[in-house]
């Protein structure tokens, strides 16, 4: 019995001491300012690629990531992430007017260095100039991944730049790593 009451004021504690989400945060407000972005390089077959590794252009994926400001926590795991009451994965705000994909390198005849690949990138199913006919909620623009629909006109390093827009004025653009594109 002794041992059986112990357990029970040791579970009745716990509730007691430990915060409830609702009464430690009640509010809790998982929505973030876009503060950056970040382009990872993939491949559908390997996951992320290390800097200057060979991959099939109908492989890669250019992976948009946007960046909370930097007072932004992320969620812990287990029972801290409970307590802490903080979004795993912050909803962004703010609209996104334009997003421009270019390459550092020639990439066809078309498309020679640091001009818009625009008309080649694709979000999802969707053209990226028809998915961007008017500004997106940036959530949108989260986690998403751009692909090319076509190959560039010979083998070797690219290395390629994203540019976003706000409406409102603020821009942001940052560079991938080099990969060696094969068509």
């Amino acid at each position: 019995m002794n041992e059986l009451v112990r357990v029970g004021l040791l579970c009745v504690s716990l509730l007691l001491l430990l915060p409830a989400c609702e009464s430690a945060c009640p509010n809790p407000d998982p929505t973030m300012k876009v503060d950056g972005i970040n382009l990872i390089l993939y491949s559908q077959q390997t996951g992320v690629l290390a800097n200057r590794q060979m991959v099939q252009a109908k492989d890669l994926l250019l992976g948009l990531e946007l960046v909370p400001p930097t007072a932004f926590v992320p969620q812990r795991g287990g029972f801290a992430a409970w307590a802490d009451c903080i979004s795993a994965s912050p909803i962004f705000i703010g609209e996104v007017d334009s997003l421009v994909v270019t390459s550092s390198n020639d990439y066809d005849a078309q498309h020679p260095a640091g001009t818009s690949l625009n008309d080649l990138a694709r979000i999802g199913t969707t053209a990226l100039n028809d998915f961007l006919v008017s500004p997106r909620e940036a959530k949108h623009i989260n986690n998403q991944y751009v692909t090319l629909t076509a190959p560039p006109a010979r083998a070797g390093n690219q290395q390629f730049q994203v540019r976003i827009h706000l409406v409102g004025g603020k821009a942001y653009k940052t560079t991938s790593s080099t990969v060696n594109l094969q068509p």
